[in-house]
């Protein structure tokens, strides 16, 4: 079955068969039979004229007529009628998920499908999401029929980096009948800053044992943590890095070389299990590349120590000869674990294979080695756009005989392309400063002995209340209902900040005031001055003559003054000269019975 004579609204579908008579059925390209979108035609000549829209596209099936079902369907064949104007976008050419620019270069690529040349259209280029940028320019050149023009729509800055970028070109003909075609977009590409980003810097305890920095993780990109903002290689590498405390606090951020690697076919199907035994095979790099792990299937067990030695042999093809001449230079030994089928083998001293020319690798192991076997030694075994593999050969020594053609199952790591810059970032590790402080406040409301504290002017995130009377509360401000009495309480307050545990306290005296009245022979009480220094005087009222007590009490209960005498008619008077620690006292005068209490307060 075949096609020509293309026009605008039809093309000749021409087939070649014994039959007498045959069905032809069509629909939208990808439409898929027996889904009730076809057009059926029965046709009696080997040959039709199928008419069509300007610029429609179908899919084709034939099948001969003959017996009850008909022979198989034949096809389909897709086939779409010309345009008059059709400008079709080929290709947007940007680079993606890459080091950032401060120009960062688009070109479209255009084609005139269509029947009449073309001239004075827009083209746009729309940037979006993680980077925002408008691109547009108006091809003035007359774009003659079937020819391909490349146009250079300008730059966009990438340079500070950004994810979940949107790239969208598109043509915009006003004639163009077929606008299925004018748009090409990337969706979801990156690009790296050339500043490293920093994610987090840690904050700390004094007491913690270790502290983590951590860089923005970007999909396949490496970074360096460099002990010095002067050092060349890095200290290790990693999205995330742990720093000792006590220890170096802060270490720089910087872009490594970025890594990549070229997979074979991974399913080894023989192989050598001798130790000594490897494989061989030529590589050639696009450019210097070096080499900085393998990923080896062998014969040992999960768990057991490897070895592997690599060699190497500079601008040479391997060939059946040179396998095991004395010109190849071995360039490092790697003992690791064996995890099972392709264990990565992280090399001690990565080596550059020089770029465009081809070179010879040999991978030996101390427990065997798996390959896959071939035939066509010496071509290309796998490649992708910086290396290509050459299929090669296997021994079970040195001194023994290479069988050929065996190739090399697994992966070879490498970096190319430099690093997206050598700046690095000072990132540190910062001491948790704030540490649990412990105060409030209190009032006292009209009844005496309802009291509202307040810690809001404390640091932490627990607080915890012991009113001294064998109560205890929680929060920064809390209402406490003492004992209907009149009498003196230690309050304290404990304050954890619960981030690096941290703790402080505070305990103050309060004295309820209910109660707090003359008796009946005692008035006009008076203290004063008050707060004082030990040094005071009281005066009172009495109606009668009588002996008198005066008690001064401290916050436990405890009596620390005693003063004795006779009081007189009116107004009494009592020098004190007493050396008292600072707080809160209780001062009772007792008479025939009756208490006096007030508050005195020693303040040196």
């Amino acid at each position: 079955m075949s096609y020509s004579n293309i026009t605008t609204s039809s093309f000749d579908l021409d087939w070649t068969s014994n039959a007498s008579s045959w069905e032809i059925e069509m629909g939208p390209i990808g439409y898929g039979q027996s889904t009730g979108v076809s057009t059926v035609l029965n046709v009696t000549n080997n040959s039709a004229t199928i008419s069509l829209g300007t610029c429609d596209s179908v899919d084709v099936y034939i099948r001969a007529l003959c017996g009850a079902s008909g022979s198989p369907w034949v096809g389909p064949i897709t086939v779409g009628t010309l345009c008059e104007y059709d400008l079709h976008l080929r290709d947007l050419f940007v680079d993606i998920n890459t080091c950032g620019d401060t120009a960062t270069a688009v070109e479209a690529v255009i084609e005139n499908r269509g029947l009449y040349e073309v001239s004075n259209f827009p083209i746009v280029t729309a940037i979006s999401g993680g980077l925002s940028a408008t691109l547009s320019t108006t091809y003035t050149d007359t774009l003659s029929v079937g020819e391909i023009d490349t146009v250079s729509m300008g730059t966009f800055n990438s340079s500070a980096g950004a994810t979940d970028v949107d790239i969208v070109g598109y043509s915009s003909l006003t004639s163009d009948q077929y606008a299925i075609n004018d748009s090409v977009f990337y969706q979801d590409v990156g690009y790296i800053s050339l500043v490293p980003k920093v994610a987090s810097n840690d904050t700390i305890c004094s007491t913690d044992a270790f502290g983590v920095l951590h860089a923005e993780p970007i999909d396949g990109h490496t970074y360096g943590w460099y002990a010095s903002p002067n050092d060349t290689v890095a200290t290790a590498t990693g999205d995330s890095f742990v720093v000792a405390n006590p220890g170096q606090l802060t270490w720089y951020l910087g872009h490594e070389e970025p890594s990549y690697y070229l997979q074979t076919n991974l399913a080894p199907n023989n192989g050598f299990a001798s130790n000594g035994s490897g494989i061989a095979f030529s590589i050639t790099p696009a450019e210097s590349t070096r080499i900085t792990e393998f990923d080896l299937t062998t014969y040992a067990t999960v768990g057991s120590s490897v070895t592997v030695w690599v060699s190497y042999l500079a601008n040479t093809t391997l060939t059946t000869a040179n396998w095991n001449s004395a010109n190849w230079v071995h360039v490092d030994t790697v003992t690791a674990t064996y995890t099972g089928n392709w264990t990565n083998f992280v090399l001690n001293k990565p080596f550059t294979i020089p770029g465009g020319v081809t070179s010879s690798l040999r991978i030996q192991t101390s427990e065997g080695v798996r390959y896959r076997t071939g035939a066509n030694f010496g071509t290309i075994w796998a490649q992708n756009n910086d290396l290509i593999i050459y299929k090669g050969l296997s021994f079970p020594s040195l001194t023994g005989t290479a069988v050929e053609t065996r190739n090399f199952t697994g992966r070879i790591h490498y970096k190319s392309g430099g690093k997206c810059s050598d700046t690095l970032v000072p990132v540190s590790v910062e001491y948790y400063q704030d540490t649990a402080i412990a105060n409030f406040t209190s009032s006292i409301a009209v009844d005496g002995k309802t009291v509202f504290f307040d810690a809001t002017g404390s640091f932490g995130d627990i607080f915890r209340w012991d009113f001294g009377d064998g109560t205890f509360g929680t929060g920064d401000t809390i209402t406490h209902v003492f004992a209907d009495s009149a009498d003196v309480y230690q309050v304290c307050l404990d304050v954890i900040e619960s981030v690096c545990m941290t703790s402080d306290s505070k305990c103050d005296t309060l004295a309820t005031t209910v109660g707090l009245e003359e008796s009946s022979l005692v008035s006009n009480v008076k203290l004063y001055p008050n707060p004082s220094q030990g040094n005071f005087n009281l005066s009172f009222t009495t109606a009668i003559e009588s002996d008198y007590q005066i008690e001064i009490v401290d916050i436990t209960g405890r009596t620390v003054n005693l003063n004795t005498g006779e009081t007189k008619y009116g107004e009494n008077q009592v020098r004190f000269d007493a050396d008292l620690p600072d707080g809160l006292y209780m001062v009772k005068i007792i008479v025939e019975g009756d208490i006096s209490t007030s508050r005195l307060v020693i303040r040196s």
